[in-house]
């Protein structure tokens, strides 16, 4: 339970968030990028 609220907390962090969605979207580039060299 103390450690959904802490996730909770950094998950509602917009630093975090952003750092989190540019993540994801340079492993979707990474795998398309792969995808077009085969």
């Amino acid at each position: 339970m103390k450690m959904n609220k802490k996730f909770a907390q950094i998950v509602k962090n917009p630093a975090f968030r952003n750092m989190v969605l540019k993540t994801i979207f340079n492993v979707t580039n990474v795998m398309s990028a792969t995808k077009y060299l085969r």
